[in-house]
């Protein structure tokens, strides 16, 4: 079940083990299913006067509330997206 305590601690746990970028604005973390997540990692760019938003990293993720871990299982880059719809 998704909480505002879990969200925390997935956020804590994710940027113990990649690099938070410095023009993130936030993350939006789903529960799936049992201990499995989505977690999209979202920025903000300016370009033309207008602040574009989107999904820099999104990741698939096993939480371990108890021990306090987190296993990546998946990622990909918004560039893997931009590949797989030209190809």
């Amino acid at each position: 079940m998704k909480t505002k305590a879990n969200e925390e601690l997935i956020e804590h746990l994710l940027f113990k083990q990649v690099d938070k970028p410095r023009n993130m604005c936030y993350l939006k973390i789903i529960n799936l299913f049992d201990d499995k997540f989505r977690v999209n990692l979202y920025t903000a760019t300016e370009e033309e006067g207008l602040t574009k938003k989107k999904i820099e990293k999104s990741y698939f993720v096993r939480v371990c509330e108890k021990a306090k871990t987190l296993e990546i299982l998946s990622k990909h880059k918004s560039t893997d997206y931009e590949t797989k719809v030209r190809a």
